[in-house]
């Protein structure tokens, strides 16, 4: 009976090793080793792309380069939440527009490689017109445009790729172009995108910031990490004021003219 019973614990063991083993994920992305494939995978892949790489450089398939291929594979298997703080400053300037309504630029500063996160932005009520991704965020113009992302929708997050815009609530995944080749572009600044919205009063958009069903409404990845937004991010334009109603008091001496012009010739004017 002993041996029966040791005999049956050690099948049940391999049993569970097994069951254990078919349903772990397969996770090739998982670039930087931390066990989850998110932004900052992206970002390894973004500066090796076009290149001879390894498993911790962005070739996820294991032929020895990173490519599209590469890509598509990490798209597959996105799917996590950032840990870590903001570090980089980000910020969004208001401009009038010649069309009556207001343009919204909003950018990363002190960035220096590829770069890949997804935004959850919403009006103070003005709808969203139009958004339009960074030039170095254009992908090659095809769609989807961008990288996977979450996007909240009714309480409910959902992975979604690009740009999309309704009412007064607009969302962007997007990641550094990856159909260059050779190094990633880099700049100071890195424009991530344009953002349109309705008339030109007072308006004001905001990043949202914290957790919907245990993702982040907006993160990005940077040099191998995750980051997110430690609080929600408002920025305002303070509306153009209305034209003054013009004047109709006329100058006292255009009224004199016109008295003198009705009197008529040789009376006096009034």
């Amino acid at each position: 009976m002993r041996s029966l019973n040791v005999l049956l614990r050690a099948v049940a063991l391999v049993a569970l090793l097994n069951s254990a083993a078919w349903a772990a994920p397969t996770q090739e992305s998982d670039f930087n080793g931390d066990g989850i494939v998110s932004h900052a995978d992206y970002s390894i892949l973004g500066d090796n792309f076009g290149s001879a790489g390894s498993a911790n450089s962005g070739d996820a398939n294991g032929d020895g380069f990173v490519d599209a291929a590469d890509f598509a594979l990490y798209r597959s298997q996105y799917g996590n939440t950032a840990s870590t703080p903001s570090i980089l400053p980000f910020t969004a300037t208001a401009t009038p527009t010649v069309g009556g309504n207001v343009e919204w630029l909003l950018q990363f500063s002190n960035v220096n490689g590829a770069l890949a996160g997804h935004l959850n932005i919403q009006t103070s009520g003005p709808a969203v017109l139009a958004v339009t991704p960074g030039s170095m965020l254009q992908d090659d113009g095809s769609p989807p445009v961008g990288a996977p992302g979450f996007r909240e929708t009714g309480g409910a997050m959902n992975v979604v790729e690009g740009i999309s815009f309704a009412g007064d609530k607009a969302y962007a995944a997007l990641g550094t172009t990856l159909t260059f080749f050779g190094p990633p572009p880099t700049s100071a600044t890195l424009d991530f995108l344009t953002l349109t919205t309705a008339g030109q009063q007072t308006t004001s958009i905001t990043v949202r910031s914290g957790l919907v069903a245990g993702q982040r409404l907006s993160e990005y990845g940077y040099q191998g990490q995750d980051y997110f937004f430690e609080e929600s991010l408002t920025f305002t334009f303070v509306g153009v004021p209305e034209p003054a109603a013009a004047s109709m008091i006329l100058p006292l001496v255009g009224c004199a003219a016109i008295a003198r012009r009705r009197t008529g010739r040789g009376m006096a004017a009034a």
